[in-house]
């Protein structure tokens, strides 16, 4: 390919022949190098939203997918005496994370 490009007076600054086996041959830098094709790429995976797991029964924007810290209004709900399972939606359980994050609300609250 370089010899015919020279003919037609063209430089080559890479090239890539592809055949029906993994390999391939390229031009880089003025060396010409056989190698394997590296493996293709898994298709990217669409990142997953976390489904909300908590739900005020007054104010249904008020959602929490139950990660990270409490949001303000469960945390409140929570010094007031009630319970995850209060907000829990239908078919979702409160996680160990979630019932030590109530329980140290809890505790706050009684030590107060």
């Amino acid at each position: 390919m370089k010899a015919g490009a020279d003919l037609l007076g063209l430089r080559v600054e890479d090239f890539l022949v592809l055949g029906k086996s993994p390999r391939y041959a390229s031009a880089r830098n003025g060396r010409y190098i056989l190698g394997s094709a590296p493996p293709p790429l898994p298709p990217a995976q669409p990142r997953r939203r976390r489904k909300s797991k908590y739900r005020h029964p007054d104010e249904p924007e008020l959602t929490w997918a139950g990660t990270g810290f409490i949001p303000v209004w469960l945390r409140e709900e929570i010094e007031a005496g009630g319970s995850l399972g209060r907000f829990l939606v239908a078919g979702a359980r409160v996680t160990a994370a979630a019932a030590r994050q109530e329980q140290e609300i809890r505790d706050r609250v009684a030590g107060a």
